[in-house]
């Protein structure tokens, strides 16, 4: 997600998270209002995200915590500042309360008896809280996508219609606690709405008769008198005869709990009297395990896992998939998915502001704004992780891990295309976001708007795509396609330079040795992904930068341990069908350098000063790397290149490029 200043304001000028805070408080008013601030921070979130431009404390103004430290927080608000609580007595009134905090009861106290009112999902982006009489409340966020979708499956009630929607999006952005929000804010809409709620389709098809008697129970606790009024009108050998309403058969302890919830979900979706809400989390769950040798299970299975299949005389279906199920049989026309499906994103800058403060008042975090953003990505499950973990370096270690289960789920199923796609925006992330990620990808849940969602997602996707046997047949499978040679090429060179130490024999293009050079050495104790735009920093001995797509000459640079620069042009097409040549290296006409050249660029990272030359000074190299025929004869403007060739290439990686390409 990338969030930019206006292309007026100048770096020192950008304020913070923090900064529309303070704004929004020096006003005097409860509500943050993004659209009369000044401008938002600007943070990148890439597999080498740069931080957010630095502010001066000054600048800043007090933080987000310390500005509440004279709010008022009473019990009702849980500790937290008035300020952050939605002063709304429902969720339906709520909803336009973008960014406020609400409590969704779970469970509830009756008479000395704890009663589910809501199963709770696996898995929210919100606290839950035991009050003293062992009621049950998840504290959340309201947020921007909320109020759209309820107020669609609202209407249909007005308009005795039936919606469907299918909730989709990045692993953790709160797909689970929408389908909550949706639930409660229809509940408390006193429309005279019955809820089906399915908080775990997984859960349901592994423990069948448990699950389904929750849900039982919460029908009857929230919709007894309702039930009481729709007629049974299925005709099964497990009902028992003398049933007149669907309250009825929920209350019969003598037939299984899996036949009732059948009997009433079909019952419910035949009648118009009263609109109903069938809501399902993991829904894609459903193509991920076989039921169990169940008939009623086996029916409601078939009456619910077809999206485009499932119909209600009145009222609406409600259903988001997980990042932790694969997502390729949700629909029998996939073109269906374009008028159903709801892509739920990361927090919104507005939503990030309350989370940053709720979650530093309650757990004391000591971070700021901007480094919250670039680590977490704005994911709501991330910013509750770090939270959790208080510090950079454990939080980095668990979202580590978490995205690596993931892509190992999908590791084995990817095409060479994806592979291809993968190096792109892992490797060499390029500026420009993929349009349509293909399915494989998209399921793994770590990508949002064609990138990454953040930084520990791209490190997971780099660590397995560094393991050698993943790498390996990551290559393999894109060497035996036209159209993916060329991305194997390069990952085969560039990831042999950085692991072989290679040493380069002394060559002109055209193979004939160069005169009074010594082999050349390329150690790298380092990588580096470049970001998003020209690098700035300064390069330690052993740094090796894998350039981003499309960067202008070179594919990757090395500053050697022996201090050498060492700039490496990769193609499988020969030098003199190569777009850009030697002399391109010292011309200042590339978007994103300014007024430099990418060779002073480069010696401006290394801690040189800039040269007015066309040629390269002492300890300075640029390197061809190419597996078609060297060049006849060479010219004066390329005497100083260096060449490495298919026999060169198969020897310093280890018999690798004979393997992959030997038959190309």
């Amino acid at each position: 997600w990338i969030v930019s200043p206006p292309s007026n304001m100048s770096a020192k000028k950008q304020v913070t998270l923090d900064a529309w805070l303070v704004a929004s408080s020096a006003r005097k008013t409860s509500t943050i209002d993004i659209a009369t601030t000044t401008a938002p921070a600007t943070a990148v979130v890439s597999a080498a995200a740069s931080a957010a431009a630095s502010v001066s404390v000054g600048e800043l103004g007090a933080g987000t915590v310390r500005d509440y430290e004279g709010s008022s927080v009473s019990r009702r608000s849980h500790g937290v500042p008035e300020a952050l609580v939605s002063k709304a007595g429902s969720m339906m009134d709520a909803l336009d309360d973008i960014g406020k905090y609400v409590r969704i009861c779970l469970q509830e106290t009756r008479d000395g008896v704890i009663h589910n009112r809501i199963q709770c999902p696996s898995d929210l982006e919100g606290e839950t809280v035991t009050s003293a009489d062992g009621s049950t409340h998840v504290q959340v966020m309201i947020r921007s996508h909320t109020g759209a979708i309820a107020k669609t499956v609202l209407g249909a009630a007005k308009h005795l219609a039936f919606v469907k929607k299918l909730l989709v999006g990045a692993g953790g952005v709160g797909k689970s606690t929408t389908v909550l929000q949706v639930v409660e804010a229809v509940l408390s809409s006193n429309m005279g709405w019955i809820i089906l709620y399915i908080p775990s389709v997984f859960k349901l098809l592994g423990n069948p008769e448990r699950v389904a008697q929750e849900i039982n129970e919460s029908l009857l606790y929230n919709h007894r008198d309702s039930l009481e009024r729709v007629s049974i009108k299925v005709m099964a050998t497990y009902i028992p005869e003398g049933i007149q309403n669907v309250a009825q058969l929920l209350d019969r302890p003598d037939v299984s709990p899996m036949s009732r919830l059948h009997a009433a979900f079909v019952c419910l979706s035949a009648q118009q009297a009263f609109p109903v809400l069938v809501a399902l989390d993991q829904y894609n769950a459903f193509h991920s395990r076989t039921p169990a040798n169940d008939g009623p299970l086996q029916m409601l299975c078939k009456a619910l896992s077809d999206f485009s299949a499932v119909d209600l005389k009145r009222g609406a279906f409600v259903a988001a998939i997980s990042s932790s199920f694969s997502t390729s049989i949700l629909f029998h026309d996939g073109d269906q998915l374009l008028n159903l499906e709801y892509a739920v994103s990361p927090y919104t800058k507005l939503e990030m502001v309350s989370a940053a403060t709720y979650y530093k008042w309650k757990h004391r975090l000591d971070i700021k704004d901007e480094t919250l953003v670039e680590l977490t990505g704005c994911i709501p499950r991330l910013v509750r992780l770090f939270a959790e973990k208080k510090t950079s370096t454990e939080f980095t270690s668990a979202a580590r891990t978490y995205y690596k289960s993931r892509v190992e789920k999908v590791w084995d199923r990817l095409t060479p295309q994806d592979w291809s796609i993968l190096f792109s925006l892992v490797w060499r992330p390029s500026e420009n976001k993929l349009e349509n990620l293909p399915e494989t990808l998209r399921e793994t849940g770590l990508f949002f708007n064609g990138r990454p969602v953040c930084p520990a997602a791209a490190d997971a996707l780099c660590d397995q795509f560094n393991a050698k046997s993943s790498c390996q047949v990551a290559m393999s499978e894109m060497a035996k396609l036209q159209s993916t040679q060329g991305t194997a090429f390069e990952l085969l060179v560039m990831r042999s330079i950085a692991q072989d130490n290679w040493v380069i024999e002394p060559k002109q293009l055209d193979g004939k040795p160069l005169e009074k050079k010594i082999p050349l050495r390329l150690s790298v104790s380092d990588i580096i992904h470049q970001p998003t735009g020209p690098i700035n920093c300064i390069l330690r001995p052993g740094t090796l930068v894998l350039c981003q797509e499309r960067h202008p000459v070179v594919d990757c640079v090395l500053f050697t341990t022996e201090e050498n620069l060492v700039f490496v042009q990769i193609s499988r097409s020969s030098y003199n069908e190569h777009r850009s040549k030697f002399p391109d290296l010292f011309k200042s006409t590339f978007v994103n350098f300014g007024d430099e050249s990418v060779y002073n660029k480069y010696r401006a990272c290394c801690g040189q000063p800039a040269r007015r030359s066309t040629k390269l000074s002492a300890k300075e190299y640029f390197v061809f790397v190419s597996s078609s025929p060297t060049v006849t004869r060479v010219t004066h403007a390329q005497s100083e290149v260096w060449f490495v060739g298919a026999g060169d290439l198969n020897v310093l990686t280890n018999g690798m490029y004979q393997s992959l390409f030997g038959k190309n």
